[in-house]
């Protein structure tokens, strides 16, 4: 699923590459553009949907690129986040090409690209996996990691597939995975990692900070780095069980915004009992009935959020490894219950090789003054085209 062009060789260019920074942070500067959402404040208990989710239409966007440049950036997953209405994504395995000449630039574990539009979100403003820039990842590596790196038979790799959890308009949190690799294309979850955002709102300079290697081991669910929904003062925080349910249970935690750095302060929903608990459960086998969500079908990608216009919390998602099919489930709480009828909502037209991945859903492009949040959700998805993987977007807008 997470594999970019050419893998097994961009993985041993990328170590190659990788710059050897003594701290694990970083700074960028972002463009001064600013994104007019508005914020949302939803109960945290809903109730019965006021609508039906019934699409009216549906806009196809061109890729997720940096047009103003005349390089190409193939990459996986992505993730959203704003921070003092600056609206931008962070995303996985990113590769940069010569679109005149398709000569190879550079290769990152992960990008950031800014939004540049409001009214053309697929119009991107390229950071990180710039040439001026090339081969430094958005997100820093330990000097532990970049060791490893060095191995022409392993890696570690940060990937974000989830939105980062705003916490105030100068500091926000993501959740990366954290995976490493045995070989050029085996790997398998090893733990999540915190990034964490500072924002300096007089120079616009983000500032992306890992305090340590790991924030979950893979001992417990890595809460956070399949989705996050923030709901007024506290994170909820998704983590899918990849080992023992094969994809199929999600399972959550809490946290108030003050605390988020401090794992200490998260609660553990366990849905036998319908309580919060104080530790985070130690797992060597499913565990099903405590899982917030519990399904039939292997969940690939998928975000959530609360649609104002519905009065509902939505999670759109893959439910295959590969897919095309958009789907919907619906809830009053941000536990559940899940409505678990996963109603097709839009079908993304197949690459070349017939799938693609990595869904997302964002609705923050069309919370304004003018429209209810949830009305319009922008869609963005890997898309596996003939010489490599980048993102596509859809524009849907709900009767």
């Amino acid at each position: 699923m997470h594999a970019t062009l050419f893998l097994p060789l961009l993985a041993f260019l990328a170590a190659r590459c990788a710059r050897a920074d003594p701290y694990a942070q970083r700074q960028w500067t972002l463009p001064d553009y600013r994104t007019p959402y508005y914020t949302v404040y939803p109960p945290l208990d809903a109730g019965n949907a006021t609508r039906d989710f019934v699409v009216q239409q549906v806009d196809e966007l061109s890729g997720l690129q940096d047009y103003g440049t005349t390089y190409m950036q193939y990459r996986d997953g992505g993730g959203a986040c704003q921070v003092n209405n600056i609206s931008f994504f962070v995303f996985s395995d990113t590769t940069t090409m010569c679109m005149t000449t398709g000569d190879w630039v550079c290769f990152t574990s992960n990008s950031l690209a800014t939004n540049a539009a409001t009214n053309q979100p697929q119009q991107l403003a390229d950071i990180s996996a710039s040439p001026e820039n090339k081969c430094i990842d958005f997100t820093p590596f330990s000097e532990y990691e970049l060791t490893e790196n060095e191995n022409y038979w392993t890696r570690f790799a940060l990937w974000a597939f989830s939105d980062c959890v705003t916490v105030n308009d100068t500091f926000a949190v993501q959740f990366f995975q954290v995976e490493r690799f045995y070989g050029w294309t085996s790997y398998f979850l090893a733990g999540s990692s915190m990034g964490q955002y500072s924002l300096d709102l007089d120079n616009n300079n983000l500032t992306v900070t890992r305090e340590s290697q790991y924030f979950f081991m893979n001992t417990t669910y890595t809460y956070g780095s399949f989705a996050t929904l923030t709901v007024n003062d506290t994170a909820y925080l998704y983590g899918l069980d990849e080992f023992y349910s094969d994809r199929s249970d999600l399972h959550l935690a809490r946290v108030l915004l003050t605390g988020i750095t401090d794992v200490s302060q998260y609660e553990f929903y366990n849905a036998a009992t319908e309580e919060w608990e104080s530790s985070a459960p130690y797992v060597t086998s499913r565990r099903e009935d405590a899982a917030a969500m519990q399904s039939n079908i292997p969940l690939s990608s998928g975000s959530f959020y609360f649609s104002e216009y519905h009065n509902q919390y939505v999670f759109i998602f893959f439910s295959n490894y590969v897919d095309n099919t958009f789907r919907l489930m619906t809830s009053p709480t941000p536990w559940g219950p899940w409505n678990m009828s996963d109603d097709a909502l839009y079908y993304a037209t197949p690459g070349p090789n017939g799938y693609n991945y990595g869904a997302a859903a964002h609705a923050m492009y069309y919370q304004t003054d003018g429209e209810a949040a949830g009305k319009t959700v922008l869609l963005h998805y890997s898309y596996a085209g003939e010489h490599g993987t980048y993102p596509r977007a859809a524009r849907l807008t709900f009767a």
